[in-house]
């Protein structure tokens, strides 16, 4: 079969198919997840310490006026969210590991 019927019949395989279950698949998706959790920890690590050593400036005024800067550095909830997402991805691990 040559031109569209093939390229159906390799989409129809596939449906049917799937992704083979092997050790190669849960290998690669494992790595994905502990790869994943390393780079929401470094960004959830980096962004507390950022938070940490520029709150700060909520009590800096200006030197000649005297006058508040008026800029608010909190920490907010999408900080938490961060951490959050780094402790759920980093225990999805276990169950790719022991399958």
């Amino acid at each position: 079969m040559s031109g569209r019927g093939r390229h159906l019949s390799d989409w129809l395989l596939s449906l049917n198919r799937g992704i083979a279950k092997n050790h190669l698949t849960f290998f690669v998706s494992t790595i994905f997840a502990v790869l994943g959790s390393i780079f929401l920890l470094a960004s959830a690590s980096l962004w507390t310490v950022m938070v940490a050593k520029t709150q700060h400036i909520n009590f800096d005024v200006n030197r000649v006026s005297r006058i508040p800067l008026d800029i608010y550095v909190s920490k907010g909830s999408a900080l938490y969210l961060n951490w959050a997402a780094f402790v759920l991805l980093a225990l999805s691990v276990i169950p790719y590991t022991i399958m």
